[in-house]
């Protein structure tokens, strides 16, 4: 079975290298349709990187600030809690 994996795994992949060397060598793209490039600099780009990248983290540190204030004498455990908010929130998104 992992033979067989290995196999169709390398001709997947001479597959899409090949079909991309196609696409790029038959003039199918037009490179000025993406322009402009940066238009408004790198700062843009970094900006949109930091915040993708930060959110979740600042969800956790909100989080952890909650749960210090969680009686779970009164209110049963916090993990149950949490999966009862997961359902409710998927409730409403959907």
């Amino acid at each position: 079975m992992t033979r067989t994996i290995v196999t169709f795994f390398i001709v997947m992949v001479v597959l899409g290298v090949l079909g991309n060397l196609f696409v790029i060598f038959s003039d199918i793209i037009d490179v000025n349709n993406m322009l402009p490039l940066l238009e408004n600099g790198w700062k843009t780009v970094i900006i949109s990187i930091l915040l993708t990248y930060f959110l979740p983290y600042a969800e956790l540190v909100v989080i952890m600030m909650f749960y210090t204030y969680v009686d779970t004498k009164k209110t049963g455990s916090v993990v149950r809690i949490g999966v009862m908010a997961a359902i409710f929130s998927g409730l409403v998104l959907s």
